[in-house]
């Protein structure tokens, strides 16, 4: 099959599991993020973890979910708020059970563990918490999130294609270049522009500003996973989408972007 064919189908696919699981309740989107945390945390520890990764990817795994689950009952007022003191918890303790299967180099697994949880789970659980910012579940609200990355990332790679002749970062991503930041941005503020129109989230400006911080950070968050994945020497995290690589590569500029849209509407929006 055509790589380009390939791409694009695998691509169509990938967005419409993503919409049907954000838009057909709140626990389909739970599951999503669970299983997005699942798959790239053995994605990562696999990248740098030399040896027993294992007990590693079993470990984080496990609290990973146990702390999705916490902040999602949290942004549905499930439980009471004060409940957030778990979180650090289950952030810096619980990877010290790591010291019982890996004694002679606890330090390193216990590191590569809570860089994982603070790469992943903790972008993932502020995403719950955008979700529920509008008062209640609010799928509209992430999925614009998920359609202003898509559409920086789609023409930041058309205009890379074909007018990219000056590289941002050529020893990391030689694919990346000005060009095609520049396009994503003008079309990425196009969006941002058109969801204004159909959606009464917020305002205007507010629209554009986490437009502009979506294509910024995400593609520091492109960069940083390229970094890894070049240290590593392979060119993706892995396989499981057809022309897309895993859930790193799918994902990287969220993991990124993700704090920061965050901190932005809880400050000024929200």
């Amino acid at each position: 099959m055509n790589e380009l064919l390939k791409r694009t189908l695998s691509g169509v696919g990938f967005v419409l599991i993503m919409l049907f699981a954000i838009w057909f309740h709140e626990i389909s989107f739970f599951i999503l993020l669970t299983l997005i945390f699942s798959l790239g945390t053995n994605e990562f520890i696999k990248l740098i973890c030399r040896n027993k990764k294992m007990p590693v990817i079993i470990v984080t795994t496990v609290t990973g979910i146990l702390i999705l689950g916490l902040n999602f009952l949290i942004a549905g007022t499930f439980i009471s708020s004060t409940y957030l003191i778990i979180n650090f918890l289950l952030f810096f303790a619980t990877p010290l059970i790591l010291l019982f299967f890996r004694p002679n180099s606890f330090s390193g697994a216990y590191v590569t563990s809570l860089t994982s949880l603070l790469y992943m789970a903790l972008p993932l659980s502020l995403m719950v918490y955008i979700t529920f910012m509008p008062g209640g579940y609010e799928p509209l609200l992430i999925t614009a999130y998920f359609i202003l990355l898509w559409t920086f990332d789609s023409f930041a790679y058309i205009f890379g294609r074909i007018l990219g002749k000056h590289k941002i970062l050529p020893s990391i991503s030689p694919k990346k270049s000005w060009e095609g930041f520049a396009g994503g941005i003008i079309f990425i503020l196009i969006v941002a522009i058109l969801l204004h129109r159909l959606a009464s989230l917020m305002d205007l400006l507010h629209w554009m500003i986490i437009a502009l911080i979506v294509a910024i950070t995400g593609t520091a968050g492109d960069f940083a996973e390229s970094a890894i994945k070049r240290k590593s020497g392979v060119k993706d995290s892995g396989n499981l989408i057809p022309g897309h690589g895993g859930i790193m590569d799918r994902f990287d500029a969220v993991f990124m972007s993700v704090p920061f849209v965050f901190l932005y509407l809880a400050l000024f929006v929200y």
